[in-house]
């Protein structure tokens, strides 16, 4: 494999694997990283778009030239470790407690509201 090609196929695993990890969607891995806003540390996200920068300067011959192909790795590498990091099930069980959470509080301040009312009007 070359380069170009070992690249390529690297950042499409990176696509599947933010799909998998956070839930990121798009046409390609740019989209999926800026998507990303408030799930991705700033430095991921920034490593994430020098790779889809240097993906799309990858079709044009005089344009890859100008691609480090040290620095694309390692911005690959780098997104790859801060997703392998990541636990998934740990993270939609925070989800799922943080849901119940918020419930749980509004039916206790609903209840809350609904006896301070009975108590002002004097039925309690």
């Amino acid at each position: 494999m070359t380069g170009t090609d070992d690249i390529k196929s690297e950042s499409a695993a990176l696509k599947s694997q933010l799909r998998h990890v956070h839930g990121l969607r798009g046409r390609n891995l740019g989209q999926a990283v800026q998507r990303g806003k408030r799930k991705l540390p700033r430095h991921v996200r920034k490593d994430g778009q020098q790779v889809a920068e240097a993906l799309g300067k990858l079709g044009n011959p005089k344009l890859e030239r100008t691609v480090d192909m040290k620095q694309v790795r390692a911005a690959q590498s780098r997104v790859k470790a801060q997703l392998s990091t990541v636990d998934v099930a740990d993270t939609r069980r925070g989800f799922r407690l943080g849901l119940a959470g918020t419930i749980a509080f509004n039916i206790l301040l609903v209840a809350l509201i609904f006896f301070g009312w009975m108590a002002y009007t004097g039925r309690i």
